[in-house]
């Protein structure tokens, strides 16, 4: 059952989306957040991936606008195909981050690495081993018995510190440590945008 669910997942997302995995709840949880505390008898997680390259050419607009729409879209045909065979479904908002700790629900990074869809990067982002951190995520529960099927992607910064230099705030310490709420509030800092130098400056899937 669980691989004929996974395959018919994958045949419908199959132009939209550029890699989908799956996780197993306990495998996601981090600093008290918890599926278990979303959705009553979630059995697993489905993570899926979209370069933003390809957000762009599927809807004619820069992906800034276009991401939620398009992790809205996938998300509501997985669970159009999931609530027919029998199944229920949460839909995890990219919106739905808290004001107070700006942290959703659940982590879609950390997700996104249990599934086996890249590693946790120095710039505090998902590296795809394809596409680098020029993607977007989403994320769904269900009560379907989908199995985690890949293994997780093995940490490959190595000693390349440029996404921690080129950020014009400095706002991930020598450490590692990120300040969230600068970079979050970074315009109220900067005089022009930051233009995202953490994703382009990743030298993992960046086209030269």
């Amino acid at each position: 059952m669980a691989n004929r669910l996974e395959d018919d997942i994958k045949a419908i997302l199959l132009r939209l989306v550029d890699d989908i995995g799956f996780a197993e709840p306990a495998m996601v949880e981090d600093e008290g957040r918890s599926p278990f505390r979303l959705m009553q008898g979630v059995r697993s997680v489905i993570v899926h991936l979209t370069a933003l390259s390809h957000v762009e050419e599927l809807y004619g607009k820069h992906w800034w606008v276009a991401r939620y729409p398009h992790i809205k879209r996938v998300n509501e045909l997985i669970e159009e195909h999931l609530e027919e065979a029998g199944f229920k479904c949460h839909s995890i908002s990219p919106y739905s981050f808290s004001p107070r700790t700006l942290k959703a629900p659940i982590s879609f990074k950390l997700a996104g690495v249990k599934a086996g869809l890249g590693f946790w990067g120095k710039n505090h982002l998902l590296i795809h081993p394809r596409f680098g951190p020029r993607v977007v995520l989403g994320v769904m529960l269900t009560d379907a018995p989908l199995s985690s099927i890949k293994s997780e992607v093995k940490e490959d910064c190595g000693g390349c510190t440029r996404c921690i230099e080129a950020c014009p705030l400095g706002i991930i310490s020598p450490s590692g440590e990120l300040d969230r709420w600068k970079c979050y509030h970074r315009n109220r800092f900067l005089t022009s945008p930051c233009r995202f130098v953490c994703m382009s400056e990743c030298l993992i899937g960046k086209k030269i």
